[in-house]
């Protein structure tokens, strides 16, 4: 009991120190690919290719998984289409012919390997565009919602997060009401926190610094006059 009574306050002086640092910064966007690419580790990527025969197309159902990511789509109309089989639709993207298409009104989950960046690009075959809804979960947990809105064929549209300070997430859900989503080079790995800034802690923070050395200090004044 008195061993307890002496490394009892330091423990807690300990704990208020390590809470202290661990305030969590938002999840940064990115919309082009360059800057995404410099600040993350890619752990892994999906860009579907060789798997539709060339000039045709795979329907590969509700349930799959490709490259270390599982996808579940809430209907059956989910195809990799190679993109020589109309190639007005199905631009090449710069990796080669597969192109994720999922039907309209569907939603799209990826569960992913936990992650700190995540990246892919997104198109639509609306002639005037359409708004896809992103949601980033960290298993049940809901971290952020994001609309993107991406243009009809053939630009697809950049859409990538980060987190600095390595906040994790491992699934993502993707919905577009009322337009087919393709989607192609689908990327994820980790954001480390950058290399030449500061991070500021918040208020809060210096406050429980503060307390965790001042509960320190309070120990080896005890130490000294015993």
């Amino acid at each position: 009991m008195a061993v307890l009574k002496k490394i009892g306050p330091a423990l807690i002086a300990v704990a208020l120190m390590l809470s202290a640092v661990s305030a969590r910064a938002d999840l940064q966007v990115f919309n082009d690919a360059a800057s995404w690419s410099a600040r993350s580790i890619v752990n892994g990527t999906v860009n579907f290719n060789g798997i539709a025969p060339t000039g045709s197309y795979v329907n590969l159902g509700k349930d799959f998984t490709i490259g270390g990511i599982v996808f579940h789509a809430d209907t059956y109309g989910t195809y990799v289409v190679d993109s020589a089989f109309n190639p007005s639709l199905y631009t090449n993207w710069g990796t080669g012919g597969g192109i994720l298409q999922v039907g309209a009104n569907s939603t799209l989950t990826m569960t992913i390997p936990s992650s700190s960046a995540f990246s892919l690009q997104l198109m639509t075959f609306e002639p005037f565009g359409a708004t896809f809804t992103i949601s980033v979960y960290n298993g049940n947990t809901l971290l952020a919602t994001y609309q993107v809105f991406s243009a009809n064929y053939p630009a697809p549209t950049f859409f990538g997060i980060g987190s600095p300070d390595e906040q994790m997430f491992n699934k993502i859900v993707i919905t577009s009401t009322g337009a087919y989503q393709l989607f192609d080079n689908i990327a994820y790995g980790i954001d480390p926190p950058p290399t030449n800034e500061t991070l500021v802690p918040e208020p809060a923070s210096f406050l429980l610094l503060g307390t965790g050395l001042t509960g320190l200090g309070y120990l080896a004044r005890k130490r000294v006059r015993q």
